[in-house]
């Protein structure tokens, strides 16, 4: 008898858009409960078994912005006749529903739970015509959501950034792709080119998903091209580089371990095996990062996650790449090993938000056939293993080669799949009471010589009269205290008694001034 664990299968997925114009025909605003519990009974409709909902042992929502519930969990169980024996609301969050998913899959594991419903809705669109039109609407009384929701949150900003006016996410991101532009060395015209042209294979995913919200697509002109209907937000972002929470939807997830899909009779073809996740933090706003221009958790939580399903990027074949901001599939593909020209596209859902993982899910489980995914996923897996354990022992047969992706060499590949090693247990993750230890891995991984070599030829090739006064202090010996002012110009020939030193208050004006310009150019999006 095997003693593997159980392992959890996601069975059923649904989604629901409620968007006048292209649903109805007139505007009939639902709330966020209403939309979680239709898309979870299409996710029931498609397993194949609407008993689903009443026997499901646990319900967990993602709380929405747009409206705040007592009990979210409890009133979306009770539209659907469930009665789970827990329910849970987590706090609310971009990563938010993959965190539930990647606990559940490991409780399921665990034996602690059997079947378990996931959902999450937004209305913000509803919410804010609303108040436009002075319209109040019929929903469960509950509150200002966004307040509450806030109230669940750590703040956007520390007290130095909100100082210097950096207050939401629209502020903070685009100091990241300024910070990757400088990294990658292009000028303010070709980064822009670049990440239009990423954005717009996004919107050519949209424009193919019949339940995006914007189902028009836009070619990378338009993204990077300001205009009244595109106007700046936060250099280099104009509107359309930026996440848009204004929508009506919801999706939702069925999962159950094996066992419970075979007990109830769920087809083969129906069940999506989850292998594997992992999670972790960098810090959490833009002071307290170590590099504006790189994100060691992304890197380490791709690194265990590939781990603990035994499979590495090149035996991927569908990414979705989270995208409320360009940078943050830049950052993504950097931690994955992945370029911009690489075939597979970054996503398969093109939609932003704290929910966005739920409709990822359902949008590719959908579109894919759930059946060939399993015995696809199985094979994949046990492909992946006997390579590397045919690497670790140096015995790997010819006829299974290791195909690393694109940009990948194949010593890397070989490598990560030594770290890896076999046998490693499938479902481990990185459980609420183990994160710690998972988010003290923010060091950034050592490069390797041809980048260190790269690196210092782009320091070599900036003119010196470029490089920021700090080197330049450095170079002479100020920076750090270890030379004071006395001594430099002695160093220099000059008599420190007749030096004149220069007016603190001028020096003042001057200080604030560059702080002025700098947030009027973030303000303005000027390019120069």
């Amino acid at each position: 008898m095997s003693n593997a664990k159980p392992r959890a299968v996601i069975v059923g997925v649904g989604q629901v858009r409620n968007r006048p114009g292209l649903d109805t025909k007139e505007w009939k605003p639902e709330e966020p409960a209403r939309l979680m519990a239709t898309a979870l009974a299409r996710a029931a409709a498609d397993a194949g078994r609407t008993q689903l909902l009443a026997e499901a042992d646990f319900v967990g929502c993602i709380p929405p912005m747009a409206w705040s519930y007592d009990d979210l969990p409890g009133n979306v169980a009770e539209r659907i006749g469930a009665q789970p024996r827990e329910k849970l609301e987590p706090p609310g969050g971009g990563e938010g529903p993959i965190l539930l998913l990647d606990d559940l899959a490991n409780r399921i594991a665990d034996g602690e739970l059997e079947i378990a419903l996931l959902a999450g809705a937004e209305c913000v669109y509803s919410r804010r015509r609303a108040r436009a039109e002075n319209r109040k609407l019929d929903w469960t009384p509950g509150g200002d959501g966004f307040p509450r929701f806030l109230a669940k949150m750590k703040p956007f900003a520390n007290a130095l950034e909100v100082r210097h006016g950096v207050r939401q996410p629209v502020d903070m991101y685009p100091l990241y792709e300024n910070a990757l532009r400088a990294r990658a060395g292009r000028t303010i015209d070709a980064h822009q080119r670049h990440v239009s042209e990423l954005m717009a294979r996004y919107s050519e995913v949209a424009a193919a998903n019949p339940l995006s919200w914007f189902p028009e697509p836009r070619t990378a002109e338009e993204i990077r091209s300001v205009s009244a209907k595109n106007r700046w937000i936060g250099f280099p972002y104009p509107k359309l580089m930026n996440a848009l929470m204004e929508v009506d939807q919801g999706a939702a997830a069925i999962v159950m371990s094996e066992r419970a899909a075979d007990k109830l009779g769920i087809a083969a073809a129906k069940r999506v095996a989850f292998l594997g996740g992992a999670s972790a933090n960098d810090g959490w706003s833009a002071a307290e990062r170590v590099d504006l221009a790189s994100s060691p958790a992304f890197a380490a939580s791709a690194r265990a996650a590939q781990s603990h399903a035994g499979l590495g990027v090149a035996d991927v074949e569908l990414f979705d790449l989270y995208s409320c901001f360009p940078c943050v599939v830049e950052f993504a593909l950097d931690a994955l090993g992945l370029t911009t020209s690489d075939p597979r596209s970054p996503t398969q859902t093109a939609r932003p938000g704290q929910h966005r993982a739920e409709f990822a899910c359902g949008a590719r489980l959908r579109g894919s056939g759930l059946g060939a995914g399993h015995e696809r996923d199985e094979a994949r897996r046990r492909r992946a293993l006997e390579r590397r354990e045919a690497d670790r022992r140096g015995r790997r047969p010819r006829d299974a080669p290791v195909t690393p992706a694109p940009g990948i060499r194949r010593s890397r590949a070989r490598r990560r799949a030594q770290r890896a090693g076999p046998g490693r247990e499938l479902h481990r993750d990185v459980r609420p009471r183990q994160q710690a230890r998972a988010q003290r891995v923010v060091s950034p991984a050592p490069r390797r010589p041809a980048q260190r070599r790269a690196r210092r030829a782009e320091r070599r090739a900036v003119p010196p009269a470029a490089r920021s006064r700090r080197r330049r202090a450095t170079r002479n010996g100020v920076a750090r205290g270890r030379r004071s002012p006395e001594r430099l110009l002695a160093r220099l020939g000059r008599d420190p008694e007749q030096h004149e030193d220069r007016d603190p208050e001028g020096d003042a004006a001057d200080r604030g001034r560059a702080d002025g310009v700098g947030l009027e150019h973030l303000a303005r999006g000027d390019d120069q």
